[in-house]
């Protein structure tokens, strides 16, 4: 016994020394491999860096716009509303109050801020400046894949400027404009993600992961849809890179997956249209296909409609108005030489707009020729992987190019082109994620050509139009900055406008669609409105439980602009009445009080 106890403890002290405690062990050979491959922190990426500063410098310019300018109209105001509704009754809109379509993702934004900050047209836009954040990153990490690193960030400083007309797009929270850059920009870069990470082969049944990110795709391409139907051209196009490069990975279940995310977010769409009429449901958009005069349908010629895109919309829309950023003459006027006084000063415009629509041309044709040569290649042997990512990269630049330009093209085709194209170029919002394109071929002018003697001219003049984009952009926003104290000066009248009225009771008015849901959230719905219209007849209210409300007030007042229409019929029907109803005008506007017994 004793020589076995013996052995026994020679036995265990052996295997001590030769085995030591495995936790130290672990912690030993942990430390000294730190210790082995710690490298000092190399420099930060110059590129990161640029990034991080002009991102912070575009933040910085809009955050200190928002508060003074844009003046806020009456459909911002509309917004305001919704996002007031949400916090106090505690019910999310579907849709932009007045119509079936463009979603409520503004409101939803702007609520939180509202119960932090308290309601504002600061709080109001600060959302928008979060999306166009996101936006940016997104144009800098899709450019930096299909084009060139230096490009993205010079198409960074581009978009951190601008002309008051995209400026106010971005910032005003209107519905669906600033939405449509961030996630128009997002379906395409979420799409060549995708499509450079696919395997030629189906899912295995362990990457549920890869499932789970073509739900997200789906889900993403639903909630484009509920934004505003104008990303539709972005939905399919994205779409269709998936199922070019990722057919193999997109079987049955994967599909129906997709579809499954995809309808989610239309179905309470879906729902609304089968319990409202047609004319007010999810389509009604296709009514701006036409304009109406009275009760007849007007059509603007093809000419007119393709003039108003080309020189007028796209030019607005791109930021290409600093030539000349006076009120917009008739369309019809651009065929009739000695009609048009402004011609010369609306010549650059007009190159602006021809410019990008054929420099977006140019790069298409560039990725096709691309991707045709790659295709060739795939029939006589196995793509590799730097010529899979080419072709991918080929396709991606065509959708980038394709989605505006099929925008344009539906555009052109409604009489809006030729009637009205300086406002509604706000349709056109999203061709500016086309802008990388644009600049792709004045980037690389000269680089691909042979004639030496003419390829540093090129190149010279390749430069100088990307400088010229770039101080069009940053004269825009020297543009812009003159515009803030007429701004200011318009909400201050407004703020005396609102204290005058509340200071003498009057809380329930009827009033002009521009000033109705304006009033109404910059009072925080102290004063309640109804839209009429030039014939003092009931006009287009937004929020029609605010009609009910004044109507059933007896004594509400009437609050029109001075000259306007409604303030011209209101003398006439006092004069036809021969009633006189005591007034009094205060900063623009003239209020016709109540005839009290």
């Amino acid at each position: 016994m004793v020589w076995k106890d013996t052995n026994r403890q020679m036995l265990k002290g052996t295997f001590i020394r030769q085995n030591p405690d495995p936790k130290r062990t672990i912690l030993r050979s942990i430390s000294s491999s730190k210790h082995r491959n710690w490298r000092p922190p190399g420099p930060i990426d110059p590129y990161s860096l640029c990034v991080f500063v002009l991102i912070a410098f575009a933040i910085t310019i809009r955050l200190l716009l928002i508060s003074d300018w844009p003046v806020l109209n009456s459909d911002e105001g509309t917004m305001g509303l919704m996002a007031l509704h949400i916090i106090k009754q505690g019910k999310i809109p579907l849709f932009f109050y007045g119509q079936g379509y463009v979603g409520s993702l503004e409101a939803l934004l702007a609520s939180p801020l509202f119960l932090l900050f308290g309601a504002s047209r600061f709080t109001l836009r600060l959302g928008n400046v979060l999306l166009y954040t996101f936006f940016l990153l997104i144009m800098y990490k899709l450019t930096s894949i299909l084009f060139s690193k230096r490009l993205a960030l010079f198409t960074l400083l581009v978009l951190c400027f601008g002309s008051d007309g995209v400026l106010s797009l971005q910032l005003s929270a209107t519905g669906g404009h600033p939405d449509m850059l961030c996630v128009g920009s997002g379906l395409l870069l979420y799409s060549l993600i995708l499509a450079r990470s696919a395997h030629e082969t189906p899912l295995e049944t362990g990457r549920r992961g890869r499932v789970l990110a073509y739900a997200g795709w789906g889900l993403l391409a639903g909630l484009a849809l509920w934004i505003d139907p104008l990303l539709f051209p972005y939905v399919v196009l994205s779409g269709c890179l998936l199922w070019r490069f990722c057919f193999y990975e997109l079987r049955l279940p994967v599909a129906l997956c997709i579809l499954c995310c995809f309808f989610l977010p239309l179905l309470p769409g879906f729902i609304y249209d089968f319990s409202t009429p047609i004319t007010s449901g999810t389509f009604s958009f296709l009514g701006a296909a036409y304009w109406r005069q009275g009760t007849t349908l007007v059509f603007a010629p093809p000419l007119v409609r393709i003039a108003g895109m080309l020189f007028v919309a796209l030019p607005r829309a791109t930021g290409g108005t600093v030539f000349c950023n006076l009120p917009p003459v008739p369309v019809s006027s651009l065929f009739i030489p000695q009609r048009t006084p402004t011609t010369p000063c609306n010549m650059g415009q007009n190159l602006w707009g021809i410019g990008f629509f054929l420099l977006m041309l140019i790069t298409a044709f560039m990725a096709f020729i691309t991707y045709q040569g790659l295709r060739r290649t795939r029939q006589l042997s196995i793509w590799t992987l730097e010529e899979r990512q080419a072709a991918i990269g080929a396709w991606a630049q065509i959708s980038l190019v394709g989605s505006p330009f099929l925008i344009l093209l539906v555009y052109a085709t409604t009489s809006s082109a030729g009637f009205d194209p300086w406002y509604s170029a706000r349709y056109l919002t999203s061709t500016l994620i086309a802008l990388p394109a644009v600049l792709w071929p004045l980037w690389k002018a000269g680089a691909a050509l042979k004639l030496h003697q003419f390829t540093a001219s090129i190149k010279m003049l390749g430069t100088a139009l990307l400088l010229a984009v770039f101080l069009c952009f940053t004269l825009g926003w020297i543009q812009t900055l003159h515009l803030i104290p007429a701004a200011q000066e318009a909400e201050r009248q407004e703020a005396d406008l609102i204290h005058t009225l509340l200071t003498r009771g009057i809380t329930h008015i009827y009033t002009d669609y521009w000033t109705c849901d304006r009033l109404a959230f910059e009072s925080t719905e102290h004063i309640i409105c109804s839209v009429v219209d030039e014939h003092l007849q009931p006009g287009v209210n937004r929020y029609s439980p605010y009609t009910i409300m004044v109507k059933r007030d007896a004594y509400a007042s009437w609050v029109l602009p001075l000259g306007s229409p409604q303030a011209q019929a209101f003398e006439q029907y006092m004069q036809i009445t021969r009633r006189t109803n005591p007034s009094f005008t205060r900063d623009g506007y003239v209020i016709y009080l109540p005839l009290r017994p």
